[in-house]
C-alpha cells in the first residue's frame, strides 16, 4: 500500500498506456487489463513492515505512542551532540542542509505501514493479518473488481 493516487502512479501507467496504444497502432492485438494484477514483491515488501512494526509496537500496536517518543528523544539528543560538533568558532550552526527525506515528504505524513492501512480504514485489531502476504490478496482484489 502506497498510499493515496498521486502522480507517480499516472506517470507510470502513461507509459505502458502508451506503449499499448503504439502496438494496437502497428495493427498487433493487445490485452491490457489494467487493475486486474497482483504483484508480489510490494505485497511481500509492506507485510514484512507489518512484521517489523509489530515486534516494534505489539500486535495490535499499543506501544506506538511510547516507543515513537523515546525514538524522537533520542533523535532530539542526536542532532544537539551534531549541532554542537559542527558549530563554528562563532557558536553559530549551519542549517544550509536540509533534514526532509523522501519519507518525511510523503503527502499523507504516515510513516509506518500499520498507519497507512488505518487510514484505508482497515481496523486496527486487523492489521496483524496482513503480515502474511497471502492475506492481502484475500482482500484487496476484490474491491478492485
Amino acid at each position: 500500500m502506497n498510499g493515496s493516487l498521486h502522480l507517480g502512479h499516472a506517470f507510470t501507467i502513461s507509459k505502458i498506456e502508451f506503449a499499448a496504444g503504439y502496438q494496437r497502432m502497428l495493427g498487433k492485438r493487445v490485452l491490457f487489463p489494467h487493475g486486474f494484477h497482483v504483484t508480489g514483491m510490494p505485497i511481500k515488501a509492506s507485510s514484512d513492515k507489518i512484521i517489523r512494526e509489530i515486534e516494534l509496537f505489539g500486535p495490535d500496536f499499543e506501544r506506538f505512542e511510547e516507543v515513537t517518543a523515546k525514538l524522537a528523544a533520542e533523535e532530539a539528543e542526536k542532532e544537539e551532540a551534531e549541532a554542537a560538533a559542527t558549530a563554528g568558532i562563532d557558536g553559530i550552526v549551519d542549517k544550509s542542509k536540509a533534514k526532509k527525506g523522501k519519507l518525511a515528504a510523503k503527502s499523507t505524513g504516515h510513516t509506518y505501514q500499520f498507519q497507512i492501512m488505518e487510514s484505508i480504514g482497515v481496523p486496527r485489531a486487523e492489521i496483524k493479518k496482513f503480515a502474511d502476504p497471502y492475506h492481502w490478496l484475500t482482500v484487496f482484489p476484490p474491491i478492485a473488481i
